[in-house]
């Protein structure tokens, strides 16, 4: 992939940048595939949408602080502020469709120039079958799987936008996650676990593969 050339790219930037981002790259994508819809989506596909999202978290790799948080929910929030932008376009007649900060080029080419064509194909497919299957999930359970699996909400937060009790909030993430593995097949069950649901909840219902 070619980096935005409004950067300079030193070779340790791009090598740090370039490791985080192939842990948290499957689980960004989920987020957006799961909170961008129609018309939206019309006016910036998903794959823009990604690249807009990288581009800007690129840019602003030295302010990355990891004592605050995650590499993967600081990137979440710069998905944020894309998506609102996005939406405010969206209400405004007659806007132009948004500009894109990269060059026209796959972000998998992130991934290290060791990795076989094979492997990066494999890899693409077992996280495309884990997409469909939790995009396949009703509406509320979409929204737990972006709220806790990937955003990491407490229950407390969830509940209260649920409307339940942080008690059932739980109890309902918990069915979610052992219903989500009798759904994939045997052995993508840990890329469920370890490439998209948070480092707190892999515990839970872990793979027995």
């Amino acid at each position: 992939m070619t980096l935005p050339r409004t950067h300079e790219s030193t070779p340790s930037k791009r090598s740090d940048f370039t490791s985080q981002y192939r842990e948290a790259a499957p689980a960004i994508e989920l987020w957006a595939r799961l909170h961008l819809r129609p018309p939206l989506t019309e006016s910036m596909p998903v794959e823009d949408f990604l690249q807009e999202t990288w581009a800007r978290a690129f840019g602003a790799a030295d302010r990355f602080d990891a004592r605050r948080g995650t590499f993967r929910s600081w990137v979440l929030g710069i998905a944020y502020n894309v998506l609102r932008e996005q939406l405010r376009k969206l209400n405004m007649k007659g806007g132009a469709r948004p500009s894109i900060t990269l060059d026209d080029a796959s972000m998998s080419d992130f991934i290290d120039p060791a990795t076989t064509l094979r492997t990066r194909i494999a890899i693409r497919e077992r996280g495309t079958i884990v997409q469909a299957t939790i995009e396949a999930l009703d509406e509320q359970d979409r929204r737990l799987v972006a709220w806790r699996g990937l955003e990491e909400l407490p229950y407390a937060e969830i509940a209260a936008r649920l409307g339940i009790s942080q008690g059932a909030a739980e109890s309902r993430w918990r069915r979610l996650v052992a219903a989500l593995r009798t759904r994939l097949p045997a052995g993508l069950r840990t890329e469920l676990f370890e490439t998209f649901l948070a480092p707190r909840d892999r515990d839970i219902n872990a793979p027995r593969d």
